[in-house]
């Protein structure tokens, strides 16, 4: 009795598994993430430095990282008959927030109307996406750090004006408390078990 139940907790642990890393290997989390983090302080950088109006389309790689995103969820894991609920969950509450911070990316970026509240946006979305993979999945390192990450992402309001390149970096330590760290402690727990 005990090794059928080891066994079925095993197949389930490696449903979950195969769910959560992607094709590249790694984990949504870590690898959005670090594409997100690095294009925001990319940004910062460039409005530091040369403060021209060709900088602010640097913000362009999170919405097609978002959107490469919604794609990879839906059309190539769509097809898995192994996974149950709770990962296809998992799935489809990623596929919609990479497909809104992509519309909503490219919608404010076109329009030319960066609202204040937009970073603010994309930092929640990221710290829902946390909470649902971590609520669902029983990690409880991705709710902890989902919270935190809301609670930091109202900072970004604080940042109007001539601060405004401001947001990106405080959004920068959002994705990174919200989506790196979570990534990085379940491939820890991964390559620990």
């Amino acid at each position: 009795m005990a090794t059928n139940i080891d066994d079925l907790n095993a197949q389930i642990h490696t449903e979950v598994t195969e769910m959560y890393c992607g094709s590249i290997g790694k984990t949504i989390f870590i690898s959005w993430g670090y594409i997100s983090v690095f294009f925001l302080i990319l940004e910062f950088l460039a409005l530091m430095i040369w403060n021209d109006d060709w900088c602010y389309f640097l913000w362009i790689g999170i919405p097609v990282v978002g959107l490469l995103q919604a794609a990879d969820g839906i059309f190539i894991h769509k097809n898995r008959k192994t996974l149950d609920w709770q990962n296809t969950t998992v799935l489809y509450t990623w596929a919609f927030i990479g497909f809104t911070c992509g519309i909503s990316g490219f919608m404010t970026g076109i329009t030319g109307l960066f609202t204040p509240c937009f970073l603010t946006f994309v930092g929640l979305l990221f710290s829902i996406g946390s909470f649902v993979t971590g609520a669902l999945l029983r990690l409880h390192s991705h709710i902890v750090c989902a919270f935190i990450g809301a609670a930091l992402s109202f900072l970004t309001l604080l940042f109007q004006g001539d601060q405004w390149p401001w947001q990106l970096v405080t959004t920068a330590v959002v994705v990174t408390v919200s989506m790196i760290i979570p990534g990085h402690l379940f491939d820890s727990n991964e390559n620990t078990e």
